[in-house]
């Protein structure tokens, strides 16, 4: 056997050399750990967001995860308990002698939240977002129905002096009742001016008389038409349009529980959403795609009409379609003036009869505004004719022919009768689609609101689903995550001092439903 020897120089230039080559496989290893920790938390934060809430996607094509609270703030602590799990299992598994001594093992340490989101946040633009990038991903937009421009210009003449949206349905429809209860108090007052200058006077011209004897009409009035509309006012509005109104739906919420009427969750430093030009567009459709109303209403819903409530926000079905045909009354008016504006016959017809009306006071000035009443009450009643069809699946234009107009002002009584409704219209636009464009002129945050109201209320019908909150429903959450890896190539260095603390690895990853592309 040959012996051999080394120099203590060698012997120590070897151990520097093994040293350093044990440092720089250390600090691969460490690298590597780097890279499989940030794989394993992007890999562990969309398993969390894989466990979305069935309901809300099959019924509403909506993504989001719910939390469940505790002690009044959202219980994270539950995500935590999973994505220890699953990092237990990707990086630090037990069981085979190969993972107890594999170069790759590390602990998780801190799981924190950072920042997440709720389909609630940022007044509504967060449910916007989400259904937009739903719609973006799976609707044509060649197909997309845009808004009837004509259908705005003509509520910017209804609402130069006010904001209809905001006011309650009752004060909703009321100009042409205006326009008449002013005729008939300038009638009154000319009447009580007479019969103070001559007590014997003939001073009638109420219904039921031949008003103005004696004048030139070629027709005789048989009624006053600002009484026979009068006498509308005292009835209940869905009784006008409707002949039998027992077959309503009688389902009702409590608003005060609802997503828009109480107290909502907020997010920790929620993503800021900008809206696009074509969001208005998406979301009407999607509405429409989702949601009844009073044409195709459906059984087992918190409110089957909803695009009424979307519209209007009322606690019951039949206060919501109250509030919508007085709606519609007032686009209907404001259309039917305009058509009577446009035809002398008609404007001739309201003349004559304000003169057999108003004639008696010599006084241009009550003929004038007796005139305003009559059209404002021949519009009235041929609304109510359009909204009778309306209502029973039919069309009306938006601003009508001369041949489509209905009602005729010597008789109102008698085109109102067995509840007639107006002329059939091959064009014009459906109980749905005055809906859909009054809908669109809407604050969104409003309906957006309303809108998730409907669906919380659905879903919490479902079986296992009781306590599901749309304000506590996540769709974006940047997560941080630490962990530890043990040092081991370091452990054979025996020269200098050096330091065998675990090495600190530290990650981050953003997720979002809006970005999955589904």
């Amino acid at each position: 056997m040959r012996k051999g020897s080394i120099t203590i120089f060698a012997s120590l230039s070897l151990m520097l050399v093994a040293s350093v080559l044990l440092v720089l496989a250390e600090g691969a290893r460490v690298r590597s750990g780097e890279v499989l920790a940030e794989q394993n938390t992007e890999a562990v934060v969309e398993s969390l967001f894989s466990q979305y809430e069935i309901p809300l996607w099959e019924n509403y094509h909506l993504l989001a995860r719910y939390i469940p609270v505790q002690e009044g703030n959202l219980a994270l602590s539950g995500l935590e308990i999973e994505g220890e799990q699953l990092t237990q299992a990707n990086a630090n598994p037990e069981g085979t002698l190969f993972w107890k001594n594999h170069f790759m093992r590390m602990e998780q340490t801190q799981m924190v939240f950072s920042s997440y989101t709720l389909l609630t946040d940022d007044n509504g633009k967060a449910f916007q977002a989400a259904v937009s990038s739903y719609l973006k991903e799976n609707l044509l937009t060649s197909l997309l129905e845009q808004p009837d421009s004509a259908f705005q210009e003509l509520l910017q003449k209804d609402s130069d002096n006010k904001d209809s949206n905001n006011k309650d349905s009752s004060e909703i429809g009321t100009n042409s009742l205006d326009s008449i209860d002013k005729a008939l108090d300038s009638i009154e007052e000319e009447k009580k001016k007479a019969q103070e200058e001559n007590s014997s006077e003939n001073t009638s011209g109420g219904s039921g008389t031949s008003f103005g004897e004696g004048s030139s009409q070629k027709k005789k009035v048989k009624e006053n038409p600002l009484e026979v509309v009068k006498e509308f006012q005292s009835k209940g509005i869905l009784s006008l349009v409707m002949e039998d109104t027992s077959k309503l739906s009688d389902e009702n919420i409590d608003l005060n529980s609802a997503v828009s009427g109480r107290t909502l969750n907020q997010g920790i430093n929620p993503t800021q959403y900008e809206s696009r030009w074509y969001d208005p567009v998406l979301m009407q459709q999607y509405y429409k795609m989702v949601f009844s109303d009073f044409m195709s209403e459906e059984e087992g819903k918190s409110l089957s009409y909803e695009m009424e409530y979307l519209l209007c926000g009322k606690e019951s079905d039949v206060e919501n379609l109250k509030a919508v045909v007085y709606r519609l009354l007032a686009v209907r008016e404001v259309a039917n003036l305009v058509t009577l504006a446009t035809d002398s016959a008609r404007q001739s017809e309201a003349l004559t009869i304000a003169t057999a009306i108003g004639g008696f006071t010599g006084n241009p000035a009550v003929i004038e505004v007796v005139r305003v009443g009559i059209l404002a009450a021949w519009a009235f009643v041929e609304s109510i004719l359009d909204i009778r069809s309306l209502l029973q699946g039919e069309k009306i234009p938006l601003i009508k022919s001369q041949d489509q107009w209905t009602s005729d002002i010597w008789g109102l009584s008698n085109s109102t009768g067995n509840y007639a409704k107006a002329k059939k219209c091959s064009t014009g636009l459906s109980y749905s689609q005055y809906l859909q464009n009054l809908l669109y002129l809407q604050n969104s945050a409003t309906t957006a609101y309303r809108a998730m109201d409907l669906q919380e209320m659905a879903i919490r019908q479902m079986e296992g689903y009781e306590d599901f909150r749309m304000d506590q429903a996540i769709i974006a959450m940047e997560v941080e995550m630490g962990y530890e890896i043990e040092p081991m190539f370091l452990t054979n260095v025996t020269i200098g001092n050096v330091s065998l603390q675990p090495f600190s690895l530290q990650t981050s990853c953003k997720y979002s439903y809006l970005k999955a592309g589904v």
